[in-house]
């Protein structure tokens, strides 16, 4: 009785076929697991439901979650593609382009509303005229309106000194 051994791999071994297909399985979902856990966590800038949200987490689009540096803050209708296109190594890097970001937008604002208030400047300070006299002559309900007026007025002064 000459038999050869029977090798676990051969064709007549159900169990061996078997290893052969799992186990390079096996070895694919160890090495995905291990390069997911090796990613570093980054920080990224998503919109969801028209609110900018920092969040961080390994892959952008996978397993993410609320970053703490920030609540969100609306912006739709606004272009934020700059903010959003970007993965940041930490929260502090991703706050730093989104100053930037908005610090630009508020200069291109005041540049574009500093001129239109130039030319307001006038038309309010003889309504707060017309105002005043006729609280003086004995209208009511002027005091809130005279004072608003006068707030613009005053905040404008300071923001043209500047």
């Amino acid at each position: 009785m000459n038999e050869s051994p029977v090798s676990p791999f051969s064709y007549g071994n159900p169990f061996g076929r078997k290893v052969i297909v799992a186990l390079p399985v096996v070895v694919l979902v160890m090495i995905a697991l291990a390069t997911f856990v090796a990613l570093p966590e980054r920080c990224y800038f998503t919109v969801s439901h028209g609110d900018l949200r920092l969040v961080s987490g390994k892959v952008g689009w996978l397993y993410e979650h609320a970053g703490r540096a920030m609540d969100p803050i609306p912006v739709k209708d606004l272009d934020v593609q700059e903010l959003t296109s970007k993965a940041f190594d930490s929260e502090s890097d991703a706050l730093a382009v989104m100053k930037t970001f908005f610090e630009n937008r508020v200069k291109e604002g005041q540049a574009v509303i500093f001129p239109k208030e130039k030319e307001l400047v006038n038309s309010y300070r003889i309504l707060l005229r017309d105002m005043k006299a006729a609280r003086a002559a004995g209208a009511q309900g002027l005091d809130k309106s005279i004072d608003a007026i006068q707030g613009w007025l005053s905040a404008f002064a300071k923001k043209a000194e500047v």
